[in-house]
């Protein structure tokens, strides 16, 4: 039986092959508000790449509360697009960086959640590319 549910738009999620969804951005969707979907990306876009570049160099100074404080900031974009690993990554960095001193589990994070920005920001770029912006 066809509800209306059926024809919902579907989610702009993009899936790895292993299931692991990078991002979400049904919320933002949800407003029906194209323009603002796209500004919104294209905030993340573009500032994002300044506040990890950013955290790599506190962390190359050894600044681990600078380093905390670009990644509570991370999470607040990461929220906005629903990365959930990216934020679990952040929240790990957040924790670390508290403890006052640079160690392999902290340098680690960083390095993953550099990875894990090139992976959403690769697909948020195709997913502007779909949406003609």
């Amino acid at each position: 039986m066809m509800t209306e549910r059926n024809f919902e738009k579907p989610h702009n999620t993009l899936t790895l092959p292993d299931d692991e969804n990078l991002y979400d951005l049904s919320m933002i969707e949800e407003l029906d508000d194209e323009e603002y979907v796209v500004e919104m990306i294209n905030v993340f876009l573009k500032e994002t790449p300044v506040d990890l570049r950013e955290m790599r160099e506190a962390l190359n100074a050894g600044k681990t509360e600078t380093i905390c404080k670009q990644a509570h900031k991370l999470k607040n974009s990461a929220g906005v697009i629903q990365a959930n690993r990216l934020m679990d990554l952040l929240t790990g960095i957040e924790k670390n960086a508290k403890a006052g001193k640079v160690n392999v589990e902290l340098i680690a994070l960083v390095t993953e959640v550099h990875q894990q920005h090139q992976k959403i920001e690769y697909g948020l770029k195709n997913h502007l590319k779909i949406i003609g912006q």
